[in-house]
């Protein structure tokens, strides 16, 4: 299983989309969420595709939510490790 977590500050290699299993993307604003669909667009059918509030802005977590409930192909996901104390 290959998880990927692309950045937009950080060019992917191009070679790593042909054997990702899930996308993860962590998402301030509209503009994240256009640049997930574009990573996405990369990635074989079936991968699966999860969108995560970024943490220092609560005002992700409603921007996501409703993006879900119009695009079902993307799931929520939380960066647990923000909740737990770990780094």
């Amino acid at each position: 299983m290959v998880t990927f977590s692309p950045k937009t500050y950080k060019k992917p290699h191009e070679t790593i989309y042909n054997y990702v299993n899930e996308l993860k993307v962590v998402i301030n604003d509209e503009n994240d969420l256009i640049w997930a669909e574009s990573e996405a667009k990369k990635l074989p059918i079936n991968t699966l595709k999860y969108l995560q509030p970024q943490w220092e802005n609560p005002d992700s977590q409603e921007l996501i939510f409703n993006y879900i409930l119009h695009h079902h192909q993307w799931r929520l996901s939380l960066q647990t490790h923000k909740f737990i104390g770990v780094r």
